[in-house]
């Protein structure tokens, strides 16, 4: 069950209430999820110093993605399409175009389809804002299909191989995550918005600790094992 408050006692946390109706008391919480869902949502903006819900007001989410997998039959050849990024500028300047990353996990597990059945998982940019996308049924049927048709300039006919498709924008890793935006790595990673300039691992409750992209290091998995290490030993210390 989702967990819908956190419970309070001046800047200790007591416990947290379930969608349920649940009340699970702790003497150590630590949150991993977007920083304004904990702050803005679950403790409310009563609870927190001013100074430090504008801190976090302030601060600007990372990119989002459209995500597509392909389930292919055995029938096309797809040694030939390699794997990493693929770019649409051919200048130096492709800040505004798309960025394409391109893989077939079953090149190198081939358990992953059934009956040596063939996957492809792209990655696209999202140039689009996403607070001016108002139909978001039919930008990922647009999406689809552009990313489908730039799969054609390196897999001819590939769309008469298609046996599945799945899909993901923005709106479905907001779903999922609760990430503002549908942020993929937490915060952007702008020099403003580094190191020691990322959130802290602690917070104003003296139980209640940060971890994940959202504080530091930063995104990646690397640096999220690391987040959460560097959490795990504070906790312990203490």
């Amino acid at each position: 069950s989702s967990v819908e408050g956190m419970l309070t006692d001046g800047d200790i946390v007591k416990g947290v209430t379930t969608k349920k109706g649940k009340e699970i008391p702790s003497d150590i919480f630590v949150s991993n999820i977007d920083p304004k869902q904990t702050f803005f949502c679950l403790l409310g903006k009563n609870s927190v110093d001013d100074s430090f819900l504008r801190k976090i007001d302030n601060m600007k989410e990372s990119v989002s993605f459209f995500l597509l997998y392909l389930g292919l039959d055995n029938k096309i050849d797809l040694k030939g399409l390699k794997r990493g990024f693929y770019h649409t500028s051919n200048n130096l300047s492709f800040s505004d175009n798309d960025w394409f990353y391109i893989s077939v996990p079953t090149e190198v597990d081939s358990s992953l389809a059934p009956d040596n059945k063939q996957i492809i998982s792209v990655v696209v940019s999202s140039i689009d804002n996403y607070d001016d996308i108002d139909d978001w049924v039919a930008y990922k049927d647009k999406m689809k299909k552009h990313t489908i048709n730039y799969l054609e300039n390196f897999v001819p006919e590939i769309q008469n191989h298609i046996e599945v498709i799945d899909a993901a924008t923005p709106k479905t890793l907001y779903r999922y995550t609760l990430n503002s935006k549908g942020a993929a790595y937490g915060w952007a990673v702008t020099v403003d918005q580094t190191w020691s300039n990322r959130l802290s691992h602690t917070t104003p409750f003296k139980n209640l600790f940060l971890a994940g992209h959202w504080t530091n290091p930063g995104p990646g998995i690397c640096a999220v094992v690391s987040s959460g290490w560097r959490v795990a030993n504070m906790i312990l210390n203490n």
